[in-house]
């Protein structure tokens, strides 16, 4: 463990390592749940930094776990507030926002305690990241995507705003 609390799947995650990541995955699987001193999960690492694969081998031993233990591990919020869904938005990794709404598209729904939802964030960003938040779900319903963002804006108020071509 590192002085911070990251385990060697946190550092491995952080760097891109899916070998080493799915290596430790299989020897101590507790260890996909565990939090660092800044309340990061290994996925958070992984999806700030964009290492799509190291992701999908995180989202599949987490889905191992079982659905409870899943999604309490997906839904986990680190220091600053947010999930590894917000961090991949925020970051601007839209392979992990994708494989993020392939897995769990309900983190699309998950707010921050500020009032931000992951595609009130994306507007600001691409029109290839809102459209992996908004793409219908699997059972082919609407997404479950939120537009909530702070003071009562929304995902549209920032696009209307937004100097980013496209996006309305």
């Amino acid at each position: 463990m590192t002085s911070n609390g990251s385990t060697a799947l946190h550092i491995v995650a952080s760097h891109g390592h899916v070998e080493l990541a799915a290596l430790i995955c299989e020897s101590a699987p507790s260890l996909v749940a565990t939090r660092n001193r800044c309340l990061d999960t290994p996925l958070h690492c992984a999806a700030k930094a964009g290492h799509g694969q190291v992701v999908a081998c995180l989202l599949r031993a987490i889905e191992a776990a079982g659905r409870e233990a899943a999604e309490t591990t997906l839904q986990a919020r680190n220091r600053t507030g947010v999930t590894a869904l917000h961090e991949a938005v925020r970051h601007g990794r839209v392979e992990v926002v994708d494989l993020l709404m392939t897995t769990a598209p309900w983190l699309a729904s998950v707010i921050t305690d500020g009032g931000l939802s992951p595609l009130y964030m994306a507007v600001s960003h691409s029109v290839q990241m809102v459209r992996a938040l908004l793409r219908p779900s699997q059972n082919g319903g609407p997404s479950p995507a939120s537009a909530a963002g702070p003071e009562g804006r929304t995902a549209l108020h920032v696009a209307a705003i937004s100097r980013t071509k496209g996006m309305i």
